[in-house]
């Protein structure tokens, strides 16, 4: 009789269940709706280009070729277009337009830069830096010409800037873009502009990322599942049964969960990378640095990351630019301008014109003390609206008197009289 009524109530208990899993599971799918479920971003990101492939109605991908300014590399994954570039062309006066250059300028090579660079440095060229970054490195939401590159480019005399970012790519697009292209160039100098957030990237969508994992202590590159759009098209598909109960519990997981994991599996990644880089640069003969760069509202992941990115930079001997402590220092003289362009309900934002000019001076100040250039009068930059002038006003000016300079956003074009 005991084991019949444990039968029965076992049988009662599985029922139950069955009957809430199948109402949550109901409940879940009339939640989405026609959206896509997944276990994490990555799955919603395959989902979602296999329905935009081969050509999705806003025009974002013709044929399986992207029509912004990214492009997809076999080997890198997401990269910057080739010979792409956004501009505005304002009419000032009668005769005269101001041609703005905005951020995304790709020269032939997929260099965000509007001027072309041969394989060897020219020899009227002082030093050839290239930098290596994401959209900060890009210089996003400023004029190309206030980005951080091009205000490098004018504090260092003499200096060719090779610009290999890529926005919204990490560490992983950084360390391949170095490796496959920047090398090429035989730059002096290296610099990695390292973003808190750079550190989660190469765990994102398989489709912009490239098989980069670490192996006995070791980075290695290994061929991607899909080398292009088309590759993936034919090759994925979506699961013909699943669970939006189940895959919603484990996104919602893995929403609370995910980015801190992947911030500390990004530092052990970029340890490791670090090592790699050290010595292929010393074998090249570059110089090899770091910038940090902190959002400005970091949450506490975020700041801790940060101060563990800090200590292994020391334990590595990588000479390396604490950005967030470097505009710190400079908050009381500049109390009245803003370090950051942050949009209202997002606690993200890009530096602002003066952001990026004093990040820009801090790498020239980093490259004056190891004794890579000779050293200059630092600047104090004064900026009203970033689609205007910048005024640079040499620190020792109350003395001097002398030395003022003014930057344009843009380029006057005159019409041709006759």
């Amino acid at each position: 009789m005991k084991v019949k009524a444990w039968k029965k109530k076992f049988c009662l208990l599985a029922c139950a269940l069955l009957v809430s899993f199948v109402g949550a599971e109901l409940a879940v799918r009339v939640y989405y709706g026609e959206r896509d479920v997944g276990v994490d971003e990555n799955e919603l990101c395959l989902k979602q280009m296999k329905k935009n492939l081969p050509s999705d109605k806003s025009r974002n991908f013709v044929n399986f070729t992207r029509t912004g300014y990214w492009a997809d590399d076999p080997y890198i994954g997401i990269t910057l277009k080739k010979t792409y570039s956004r501009k505005l062309s304002i009419q000032a006066e009668k005769d005269v337009r101001y041609l703005m250059f905005l951020e995304d300028q790709h020269n032939s090579a997929g260099m965000n830069n509007i001027e072309e660079f041969s394989w060897k440095k020219p020899q009227n060229v002082s030093v050839r830096i290239a930098l290596l970054g994401d959209s900060f490195t890009c210089g996003g939401q400023a004029p190309y010409l206030f980005g951080m590159a091009n205000m490098l480019k004018e504090l260092v005399a003499g200096s060719e800037v090779l610009n290999f970012c890529v926005g919204g790519r990490g560490i992983e697009t950084m360390y391949m873009r170095y490796v496959l292209e920047a090398r090429n160039y035989s730059p002096d100098v290296v610099f990695f502009n390292v973003f808190v957030d750079d550190l989660v990237r190469p765990f994102g969508c398989p489709l912009l990322t490239p098989n980069l994992t670490v192996v006995d202590g070791r980075l290695v590159h290994g061929p991607r599942q899909y080398p292009s759009l088309k590759d993936f098209y034919d090759g994925y598909q979506p699961p013909i049964v699943e669970s939006y109960f189940l895959k919603h519990a484990a996104f919602v997981y893995n929403a609370r969960t995910g980015y801190a994991r992947d911030l500390y599996k990004g530092l052990e990644m970029f340890g490791v990378m670090l090592d790699d880089v050290k010595e292929k640069a010393s074998a090249d003969g570059t110089e090899f640095f770091v910038t940090l760069i902190q959002g400005p509202t970091p949450s506490p992941v975020s700041a801790d990351v940060y101060q563990r990115l800090l200590s292994l930079l020391k334990q590595k001997d990588v000479r390396f630019l604490d950005g967030e402590a470097y505009l710190n220092k400079h908050r009381q003289l500049y109390r009245n301008q803003s370090f950051y362009y942050i949009r209202e309900g997002n606690p993200l934002g890009h530096y602002s014109v003066i952001g990026y000019a004093l990040h820009a001076q801090g790498m020239k100040n980093l490259l004056e003390d190891n004794g890579v250039i000779s050293r200059t009068h630092d600047y104090y930059f004064v900026n009203f609206n970033p689609d205007d002038y910048m005024m640079l006003i040499p620190q020792d000016f109350s003395k001097t008197r002398t030395g003022t300079e003014l930057m344009y956003p843009y380029i006057v074009q005159r019409a041709k009289s006759g």
